[in-house]
Order: C-alpha cells, then structure tokens, then sequence
C-alpha cells in the first residue's frame, strides 16, 4: 500500500510540473523535446517505488511442512485413482480384443514408500471368466491377485 502511494504521489508531482513548464516553455518548437523529457521523467517516477518494492520482495519457498505433506499425498491418492482408472481401461479393451466383449474391470492399486504404483488386485465381471482369467493372468502376471467372477 505504500509503495502505491509513493507512486500515485510521483505521478501528481510529476504531473504539476509538466504543466508548469508547458506553462513557462519559450516556443512551440520546443514541444517534442518538452514531451520527450517530460515522459521519460514521469516513467522514471513511477518505476522507482517499483523497483524498491521489488528489491524488498522475495518469495519464500520453503513452504509448510504440513501443507507441502498434504499436497504430496493428495497428489500421490490422485496419480494412484488416475493410473487405476487408465489401467482398467486398458484391461478392458485387451479383454475385448481377446474375445471377451462385455467384462467390467476393477483395480486396487496403491503408491509404494519408494513412489512406485502397485497393482494389489484386478477384479472382473464377464460372461467367460476362465478366458478373462488367462487373459489377466497373461497381462499382469502371477504376482497380482484375479479375481474373475461370472456377470449375471
């Protein structure tokens, strides 16, 4: 608030003096030059109490540990919903190619300490489970839990 007032206070007085010396100015061929240093003194004006203010500026980036936790596993929650939501996708379109048209996929998944994406368990609801099943099985490996349940 002050550095604006420090500028709008330059600008007045920048603004009296123009018209004291438009008043007093000898000819009017002087009338650019008058323009020229009257411009450039009154931009002089106002980015002063800019630049001090500037100077005083700074950001701090350190942020707050509690803030920057909650972003970061905020952030972690919503890559883990993305990539699950993307991954069902998938599964469901290799299903489809493989013959079954009609499955609806489910994953739980969950970030790792080490910000790695795991799989814990696909779920799938179709009308030929065994086909789904080594089709899953064939996909994601022995690692992840399937379980494939016939849709009525």
């Amino acid at each position: 608030m002050e550095r604006m007032r420090a500028i709008v206070l330059s600008a007045c007085a920048v603004s009296l003096l123009a018209g004291a010396l438009d008043a007093i100015r000898p000819s009017p061929k002087f009338d650019r030059q008058m323009k020229l240093l009257l411009s450039a003194v009154f931009l002089l004006a106002i980015l002063t109490p800019l630049v001090q203010g500037s100077r005083d500026f700074s950001v701090d980036w350190s942020g707050d540990g509690v803030f920057s936790a909650e972003l970061t596993e905020t952030v972690a929650q919503e890559t883990a919903v993305c990539a699950a939501e993307n991954l069902e996708m998938t599964l469901q379109q290799q299903l489809s190619a493989g013959g079954v048209p009609d499955a609806k996929v489910q994953v739980q998944m969950h970030t790792a300490e080490d910000g790695r994406i795991e799989i814990d368990c696909v779920t799938a609801f179709c009308t030929e489970p065994e086909k789904a099943r080594a089709l899953l099985a064939e996909s994601l490996g022995n690692e992840v839990k399937l379980y494939v349940e016939e849709d009525s």
